[in-house]
């Protein structure tokens, strides 16, 4: 772990001098830093919780959730929660001595987010339970196929998406102070996941491609193509640019240049590049029981 100096290392590729933290004899799982950029939180494959201040202190805090501990800020900053393969979540107050267990369950937790309106989303196998940390309470507990690896809140808190390593990918949004599944989405084996700044863009990393999607009508509106699998995706606050990580590779694309492509665009553009309509037994092929009908208007029907 560095701390960095932005004007010094303006024009650097690497950091000079010593590390605050070496950890290079454990395996840092999860790590997260607080709303304000003031602390950063990490866990390791040995079972250890580390939190860190900006000058540069370093507090081990214990944690009973084993070697796969998730570990998030409260939207305020002000309390550490962590989780893990026990089934509990355990809080730590940042500015007083509070501390203990949450909530618990009867099952590993698989990761947990949190909205700006301090509601606590816990992904579980086949289901996701919503905390109201305001309340301390149970608010809903929603039916999601898949182990729920990948959760995510928008900005404003009133949609969320839940996605599992298999494809299963869902958008829930919020009406009448319920969340309802609105879309679901079908993809290959999904690596990582984000949203962009304003939160009506979703991207899911898979292989060899990034796949995005409008959150309000969960429709894909384009691909980029990036070698390897995607294993992280970071769009940089108050900016256009999603940066990218696969293989030994990061990527910076300007969001600002993507044009979305619509259902019609897409068609129009797949014509272009052929000499005919599918056959019937095309259309089977790709389309199972679907009613057949012609999609290129300016091409023969065989």
């Amino acid at each position: 772990v560095w701390l960095l100096d932005p004007n010094l290392y303006a024009t650097q590729t690497a950091p000079q001098g010593k590390p605050i933290l070496d950890l290079r004899q454990e395996t840092v799982y999860d790590l997260a830093i607080d709303p304000n950029g003031t602390r950063l939180a990490l866990s390791t494959s040995e079972g250890r919780i580390i939190l860190l201040n900006k000058a540069g202190g370093a507090q081990t805090l214990s944690s009973n959730s084993g070697d796969t501990t998730q570990v998030m800020f409260s939207p305020d900053g002000q309390n550490l929660f962590f989780a893990g393969a026990d089934g509990q979540i355990q809080f730590r107050s940042l500015s007083s001595n509070d501390a203990g267990v949450l909530w618990q369950g009867e099952s590993a937790i698989n990761s947990i987010t949190a909205s700006k309106d301090n509601l606590l989303a816990i992904g579980l196998e086949e289901r996701i339970i919503l905390f109201d940390l305001t309340e301390n309470t149970v608010a809903a507990e929603l039916v999601s196929p898949g182990s729920n690896q990948f959760l995510l809140f928008d900005p404003s808190g009133s949609a969320l998406v839940s996605s599992s390593p298999s494809g299963q990918t869902y958008i829930w949004h919020k009406k009448n102070g319920q969340f309802e599944r609105a879309f679901e989405i079908g993809s290959g084996q999904v690596s990582s996941m984000a949203l962009n700044a304003s939160g009506d863009r979703l991207f899911i990393g898979e292989t060899d491609q990034i796949l995005i999607f409008d959150l309000l009508t969960g429709a894909e509106v384009n691909r980029l193509r990036q070698k390897g699998e995607v294993i992280a995706l970071a769009p940089l606050p108050n900016s256009t640019t999603l940066l990218t990580a696969s293989l030994r590779t990061l990527q910076f694309f300007d969001l600002s240049s993507i044009q979305d492509i619509g259902g019609q665009e897409i068609i129009n553009s797949a014509c272009s590049r052929l000499t005919q309509n599918f056959s019937a037994a095309e259309w089977t092929f790709f389309f199972e029981d679907e009613e057949y009908k012609s999609l290129c208007a300016a091409l023969p029907v065989p």
